[in-house]
């Protein structure tokens, strides 16, 4: 639990580090219910697991029936750009990268870790996207954005330390 609450205190130092005239009041009520809707995908993914479904046949039914729910949205906003050469290859490269392969190696971590776990190492996105925005764009983060990389980065070592502590002390001769 304490893991957990210093990833999200430093992800909401990160969220909240940024130009407070471009929070659009609207984009924080669809990110909040995007955040609900990905723990009920975590949590119903490893209700699943448990059940003894296969993680990856388990990952292509979930993202295979995702985009037969989103094809009729994709039909009516145009697809035009998307049947293009570049189109394509952006379209394999989000498919096949950032979904396909991620979805994949996320779910079969799944199967070893609880739901609490894993929402607490996601809680990491936010300060990757930090690091890459510091690496790759030369942003300079202020004081705020540094704290919550650190409370981030915290929290993560405490959750690895006390699993690996607890995973010691389960499998140790003297239990």
């Amino acid at each position: 639990m304490a893991a957990t609450a210093l990833a999200v205190a430093g992800t909401l130092l990160l969220v909240g580090a940024g130009d407070r005239d471009d929070v659009d009041p609207t984009g924080l009520a669809l990110a909040l219910g995007a955040g609900l809707a990905y723990a009920i995908y975590v949590l119903a993914t490893k209700l699943l697991l448990d059940g003894g479904s296969a993680p990856d046949a388990l990952t292509a039914r979930i993202f295979g029936s995702a985009g037969l729910v989103l094809l009729p949205v994709a039909l009516a906003s145009g697809i035009g750009r998307l049947l293009s050469p570049g189109g394509l290859l952006m379209v394999a490269h989000l498919g096949i990268v950032t979904v396909a392969v991620a979805y994949v190696l996320f779910t079969r971590g799944l199967t070893g870790v609880g739901v609490a776990a894993a929402g607490t190492l996601t809680l990491a996105e936010p300060a990757t996207a930090t690091l890459c925005g510091i690496a790759i764009l030369g942003e300079r983060p202020g004081g705020a954005a540094l704290a919550g990389l650190a409370l981030v980065a915290a929290g993560i070592v405490l959750l690895v330390t006390n699993r690996r502590a607890g995973s010691v002390a389960v499998g140790s001769p003297s239990s």
